[in-house]
């Protein structure tokens, strides 16, 4: 299922693999649907069982959440379920749709044993995450249950460690209840491993190709495929073979004339994982933040009363730094933190202008960043985990073909290179 090598033994790839959050469901096999104990309407007619698995019988369904989250506010859950299905919707004849009563497919939130059997049970806080079932006979035909244990978040929200999106396992937990098995295919929604958070989530072609095979297609759809997913995976699988050092977060060290070398061997007393970092040409100058601790080099060597509290009273502890030039070629500093944005005087070392929501402003930006720099060809690049985003200063706007691995592109040597 995951493109392993057969080695005969437990290796670091397969233990990765193993120990990845992921749905509950099978990876053998269609969507399963065995009898439970709650009441729910008679399915006795609604689906009928193909070469394919599965299916439907009526193009007209209906969802309802019967049991929210108290991790996520309540009308977001709605909007995401009402996007997920309506992306499920569009390359076939399928409509569905939201109701108030009893449903085709219920939606709930639970924990551990929650009413279909023992051997569905969440596990607590960890490895899985949800399961569904198939169009099928009997009370669960169609549901869709989420651990209600784990840290459920939006893309807005993605701040709590272990936090887990739940946009993109909701969308494959949907295409479970509408038939569809598994995928091998890592692009696909309905591969089985959870892979984090995915901005611009879309159907694979793989997904599409399933669904239709079920339930026919539209005539009017038009698969719209990019290569981003696919560039990614293909590079993720050959770092695996690189030095660790390609592999580390863009924090974790420090580019000197293309070449990274801990941060820590290069400048004196420097933080362990600095939260944002900011460079001025003209002055030599570094300023790194942590929390609301800020460290000050002149020349790489640390200036005299630093490291020293901020006197500021930010919105939020700062996580990344952009030096952008004006017209007259000054510097001007701008400080994020997790959802807002803000002007920062390097001389005064307050804060200068309004604060401002990130979202409202970079209209693509991507969430909950780790690093930002503005690049020499006029580009803001934005780093999240080991990818980064290509952002126009201009159009505030994340460029096309991103995010990228970062790895390559910036560290270089022995991780191989490619075009930023």
């Amino acid at each position: 299922m995951n493109g392993l090598k057969v080695t005969g033994k437990i290796n670091r790839q397969t233990s990765r693999i193993m120990s990845k959050p992921r749905c509950g469901n099978s990876d053998i096999g269609q969507p399963h649907t065995p009898n439970g104990n709650r009441q729910k309407r008679d399915t006795s007619e609604t689906f009928e069982t193909t070469l394919n698995g599965n299916k439907w019988k009526s193009r007209r369904l209906t969802w309802r959440l019967s049991q929210y989250s108290n991790k996520i506010y309540w009308q977001d859950q709605q909007n995401i379920l009402d996007k997920i299905f309506s992306m499920w919707s569009v390359p076939s004849p399928l409509q569905i749709h939201h109701t108030s009563n009893t449903p085709d497919i219920d939606i709930s939130f639970a924990r551990w044993i929650h009413g279909d059997g023992n051997y569905n049970a969440f596990d607590g806080k960890g490895r899985m995450l949800a399961h569904a079932y198939g169009p099928g006979y009997g009370p669960l035909a169609g549901d869709i249950h989420f651990d209600n244990d784990e840290e459920w978040a939006t893309k807005k929200n993605l701040r709590k460690e272990h936090a887990k999106d739940f946009f993109p396992i909701a969308l494959h937990e949907a295409g479970h209840s509408l038939g569809l098995p598994h995928s091998t295919s890592k692009h696909a929604v309905m591969y089985p491993i959870y892979k984090g958070f995915e901005p611009d989530l879309t159907l694979d072609v793989d997904d599409v190709n399933k669904l239709q095979s079920i339930y026919g297609s539209n005539p009017n759809f038009v698969l719209r495929q990019t290569k981003k997913k696919e560039e990614f995976d293909e590079i993720e699988e050959s770092m695996n073979n690189k030095p660790a050092i390609c592999r580390l977060n863009i924090k974790d060290v420090f580019y000197d004339s293309g070449y990274p070398v801990p941060t820590r061997r290069l400048l004196q007393k420097a933080p362990y994982n600095p939260q944002a970092v900011v460079y001025l040409q003209e002055y030599n100058r570094l300023y790194i933040f942590k929390g609301y601790i800020i460290w000050r080099y002149t020349n790489m060597k640390l200036d005299t009363g630093y490291p020293k509290k901020i006197d500021s009273i930010f919105p939020e502890p700062p996580v990344a730094a952009v030096n952008i030039y004006d017209r007259r070629g000054r510097s001007r500093v701008f400080l994020f933190g997790r959802k807002y944005f803000w002007g920062w005087n390097y001389v005064t070392e307050l804060i200068t202008g309004s604060t401002m929501l990130i979202n409202s402003f970079w209209r693509d930006f991507p969430d909950d960043i780790d690093a930002a720099v503005r690049w020499k060809d006029g580009m803001i690049y934005a780093f999240k985990g080991q990818k980064y985003y290509k952002v126009s200063e201009h159009s505030r706007t994340v460029l096309p073909g991103y995010p990228k691995y970062f790895g390559p592109s910036w560290i270089g040597g022995p991780c191989g290179t490619s075009d930023k």
